[in-house]
């Protein structure tokens, strides 16, 4: 089975960072399911919210659509995916402070296993790229990692049903983990 890397439902929209670009990395970059030499630092703005509100939450959701994730989520992605992943450093500005405790995650693998026949999609005019889908199905079959983005739509960040049991297992907060089939039906 695969699972998508999403933002809750029941997460606080006051709570999504906002990944400045002035001074960060570029986070398509960052998104293209490869390895990175050297990368800047990257800051992320959380202008309504409190150190110890955000600290709650091992994954901190910002605009960027990457990862922002804790100590405790970065050990079980270490242990689950560890060549399939790196860490990014990380700034995270409050309304009352900063803190370096969380790092970025960039996939540093991607995969084609979109089943485009049983997928139902839209192209952005013009291309053959995709824009949204209102169908989504893969062969999950295929697909031989841990964590990796889609190749053919490298906002979908996939995670296997071994990485999604452990953190599920973990408790983890600020992440949910569904099917295709729930998000695209």
């Amino acid at each position: 089975m695969i699972y998508l890397w999403e933002i809750p439902e029941y997460y606080p929209e006051k709570l999504i960072g906002e990944y400045d670009r002035t001074c960060s990395p570029d986070r398509f970059m960052l998104a293209e399911g490869e390895p990175i030499d050297k990368c800047d630092l990257a800051t992320i703005r959380f202008i309504e919210a409190s150190l110890p509100k955000l600290m709650r939450y091992d994954v901190l959701p910002n605009s960027s659509m990457l990862p922002l994730v804790n100590l405790k989520v970065r050990k079980i992605l270490k242990e689950k995916a560890p060549e399939e992943c790196q860490f990014l450093n990380a700034k995270i500005i409050a309304s009352d402070g900063e803190t370096d405790d969380y790092n970025i995650v960039v996939s540093t693998k991607k995969q084609d296993i979109l089943n485009k026949d049983d997928s139902k999609y839209s192209l952005v005019s013009g291309t053959d790229a995709i824009m949204g889908f209102t169908t989504l199905r893969y062969y999950s079959d295929l697909f031989k990692y841990n964590l990796a983005r889609e190749a053919n739509y490298l906002s979908h960040l996939l995670v296997s049903q071994s990485l999604r049991d452990a953190l599920e297992n973990a408790n983890i907060s600020g992440l949910y983990l569904p099917t295709p089939e729930e998000l695209y039906p």
